[in-house]
């Protein structure tokens, strides 16, 4: 099975668990869609997290190609964190994102797995000056 997500124009839906920096969980939706106009791709993203304070969560991500294969690099306009810098890499059945803030102060790693049935199981970390501040677990399904 080949990789759709990133790759493809289509939304996607997430369902799973949201986890604060205390560890607690509690569960998540959202949804991304891609766009692409030739070299230049744009990823839309959205999570809400149903939490005693709700949170929701919005990146809008400007992804283009490398001289790397099977590297692409992102930058994101996150309106809590600033912009952040990074790059999605597929590796075998997987997609490995990593960003850094400019100033250092956060940075964050998230796995994308293929499953057989063509959603993406994906888990993820973010940090604070080298703290956990978040992590997830949630299952990518292309909308019909």
């Amino acid at each position: 099975m080949e990789h759709r997500y990133l790759l493809q124009p289509l939304v996607w839906t997430a369902r799973g668990t949201y986890y604060n920096v205390e560890g607690h969980p509690f569960p998540l939706t959202g949804q991304s869609h891609l766009l692409r106009d030739g070299h230049r791709w744009q990823l839309k993203g959205e999570m809400s997290v149903a939490a005693p304070q709700p949170l929701h969560i919005r990146n809008d991500y400007s992804i283009s190609p490398t001289e790397i294969p099977s590297t692409l690099q992102w930058t994101s306009c996150n309106p809590a964190l600033g912009t952040l810098t990074g790059a999605f890499t597929f590796v075998g059945d997987c997609i490995v994102s990593v960003y850094r803030s400019p100033d250092g102060a956060y940075s964050e790693t998230e796995t994308l797995w293929l499953q057989a049935d063509g959603t993406y199981y994906n888990v993820g970390v973010s940090f604070c000056r080298g703290s956990r501040m978040s992590s997830w677990t949630a299952v990518l399904r292309a909308a019909q």
